[in-house]
């Protein structure tokens, strides 16, 4: 018994500094890669996980699975056509056609910050619905 006392203990220790590491990970990761509004997004990352365990605990998180049904495609197409014109962009800087060049980055710095409105309107949804879910069940 006192072995499984001691496993459990040191597996929660464990599981805390993972957690935590996960925590700098996930605020590094969302600062750097988000455009223009990122280092906000990593700021207020730990107020998202906070609502994230309020609709957790409630009926709220298939309103989040919906969102992030809906929102997820839209991401993963605008990264893909980010693809598209950075390989664009490599194959006319090496043709040195470079007005096409310019062109093609300002599209994808267009593409970034469509894809920074559609992180923050996702960061937005989530905080709305956790703060429906409280005023609901009177957290």
């Amino acid at each position: 018994m006192t072995v499984f006392v001691g496993l459990l203990g040191v597996q929660t220790a464990i599981n805390s500094a993972a957690d935590s590491t996960a925590n700098k990970a996930a605020k590094f990761f969302v600062g750097a890669f988000v455009p223009v509004v990122g280092s906000s997004i990593g700021d207020a990352l730990s107020s998202v996980q906070g609502c994230m365990s309020i609709l957790k605990s409630s009926v709220g998180i298939y309103a989040v699975i919906s969102v992030a049904v809906m929102l997820i495609p839209v991401v993963l197409e605008i990264l893909l056509y980010k693809l598209c014109i950075f390989g664009c962009g490599a194959v006319a800087d090496l043709f040195e056609l470079k007005n096409i060049s310019n062109l093609l980055k300002a599209v994808g710095s267009a593409l970034s910050l469509i894809l920074a409105v559609i992180i923050c309107c996702l960061v937005l949804f989530i905080v709305s619905l956790a703060i429906m879910t409280a005023a609901r069940t009177g957290i």
